[in-house]
């Protein structure tokens, strides 16, 4: 470090001290003065990621002279007045942070985080050279590719969304754009999640809300996802092509908690709180119970009014 090192943070003025990781940051804004110097002979196992000849920080926020150490404060934002000392990495800094945020916004876990960095890293350098996309976008990309590739039930659409509440240039069109040339790049392209991943999450997130206590919570969300497989087998597959198979699969789950009248036992009451729990508007849950009761009304034989009694056995 130098020792000639400025004592005030040239972004607010405040004091300058130096972090756990012998960083010179400031006290207040978090501003980067100066990094730790980082030996790339130095095994740094998967903490770190190398971009461009450089090393960065992985698991926690970027190590880089003119960046923020605290990606969740005010001031996350890359330094204007310093973006010249961060050159031309400065793109793939701002897309690590992005990541991390949206990871966080989404709830996935530091494997998903990790891979989407390193597809950033891989991708980054030949979008730029070929397509005109802002890293927003490449950023949305990477994580949609992470998360089909660990099977997580995860919609492109609540990527884009995360993207969109951060104020970022994002399209949906340009994210796809994207990914298509993630897969290009990486040679693999990861399966879709289907209708019966989607369904097995919202009986997940119903879970919650159960609330009978004479009836086994387990064997409950048990029958309901028994009961929706079977009503998507039922569906042929000529009405599911095309469909969002997130929409498809909530409104399948929806319609067999009416049909098999387990809403009695849950805080959900009508179509507007499922609505509200699965994020799909109530115009498609009606729509597409329409749909579903021309193909799987035969599966709901009535044995009385007692629940599971309005549940068919397999």
């Amino acid at each position: 470090m130098k020792d000639n090192i400025k004592s005030a943070c040239p972004e607010c003025g405040c004091a300058i001290v130096v972090s756990y990781v012998g960083e010179l940051v400031c006290s207040s804004c978090g501003l980067v003065i100066e990094q730790t110097p980082l030996q790339n002979e130095e095994r740094f196992g998967e903490k770190y990621i190398t971009f461009d000849e450089r090393v960065f920080g992985n698991l926690r926020s970027t190590v880089v002279a003119g960046s923020f150490i605290d990606a969740d404060g005010p001031n996350r934002a890359l330094a204007k007045t310093n973006a010249k000392s961060l050159g031309k990495n400065s793109t793939f800094i701002r897309g690590v942070e992005l990541i991390k945020q949206v990871c966080v916004s989404l709830k996935l876990g530091k494997n998903i985080e990790r891979q989407a960095i390193y597809l950033l890293s891989i991708g980054l350098q030949e979008v730029k050279k070929r397509l005109n996309l802002t890293v927003s976008s490449m950023v949305g990309a990477c994580v949609l590719y992470a998360v089909r590739e660990a099977t997580i039930p995860v919609t492109s659409k609540e990527i884009y969304d995360s993207l969109k509440l951060r104020k970022k240039r994002a399209t949906t069109a340009k994210m796809m754009k994207a990914y298509r040339f993630l897969i290009e790049v990486t040679g693999v392209e990861p399966s879709k999640s289907t209708t019966q991943d989607f369904a097995q999450r919202i009986v997940n997130a119903i879970s919650n809300t159960v609330v009978a206590k004479q009836i086994d919570r387990e064997m409950l969300l048990k029958k309901l996802f028994d009961l929706t497989q079977r009503v998507l087998d039922t569906i042929p597959s000529e009405i599911k092509v095309g469909k969002n198979p997130y929409v498809f699969a909530a409104c399948s789950v929806y319609y067999c908690m009416v049909n098999a009248k387990l809403m009695r036992y849950t805080t959900i009451k009508n179509a507007r709180d499922f609505a509200r729990l699965s994020s799909v508007t109530e115009y498609s849950l009606n729509e597409h119970y329409k749909i579903l009761n021309e193909h799987a009304r035969h599966l709901f034989i009535r044995k009385g009014d007692e629940g599971f009694g309005d549940v068919p056995t397999a």
